[in-house]
């Protein structure tokens, strides 16, 4: 019988789940696992499968699964970030990200700080130079009934950014001023 340990660490991992038996409940947990984790990367950004590694992104999941495990990268609401972030280092993707793929990137990072932060904010808004003048903007419900809404906003003049990507969030639910920007570390 399998301990638990490896069995878990292979739910982020093609090369760990593989080792498992064939047709074991383990063995289809971790595929179920890793199944929804590539829905959660590549789903709300169509733009970076596509034209990035068509058809099924294989290589981009596997190799940044593996650099997400050893530098024990944040799954959470900055998960579309820290992939960006790989991308944009990888000597084989870097040249070839777009803007639109930086947009959606920040797009679906914004999208899941609305579910994930259990804050007051009602907003959060993420820069990046590459950008320049527009940001991404995600407001959480704030009455009952209400839609989570992301936006992009273009800034006159553009935000200054020290860092190549950068956030802040919002205490209400306007967008009342800009800052301070905190880097998000990549």
């Amino acid at each position: 019988m399998l301990s638990e340990a490896p069995v878990y660490r292979a739910y982020l991992s093609w090369a760990r789940a593989r080792t498992l038996p064939e047709k074991t409940r383990e063995r289809q947990m971790a595929e179920m696992s890793l199944r929804a984790c590539w829905h959660a990367l590549f789903d709300p950004c169509p733009q970076l499968l596509q034209g990035l590694c068509p058809p099924d992104g294989a290589d981009i999941f596997e190799r940044f699964l593996a650099w997400a495990e050893e530098t024990r990268c944040s799954m959470g609401w900055s998960l579309h970030l820290h992939l960006l972030g790989w991308l944009l280092r990888d000597a084989k993707y870097g040249a070839l990200v777009t803007e639109e793929m930086h947009i959606e990137a920040l797009a679906a990072a914004a999208s899941r700080w609305t579910i994930y932060d259990k804050s007051l904010s009602g907003g959060i808004v993420i820069g990046c130079q590459r950008l320049r003048e527009r940001v991404v903007v995600g407001w959480k419900c704030h009455t009952p009934g209400e839609v989570r809404a992301v936006s992009l906003l273009r800034l006159k003049p553009p935000p200054r950014l020290d860092d190549f990507l950068a956030s802040f969030t919002v205490t209400g639910f306007q967008l009342e001023a800009l800052g301070p920007w905190a880097p998000i570390p990549l």
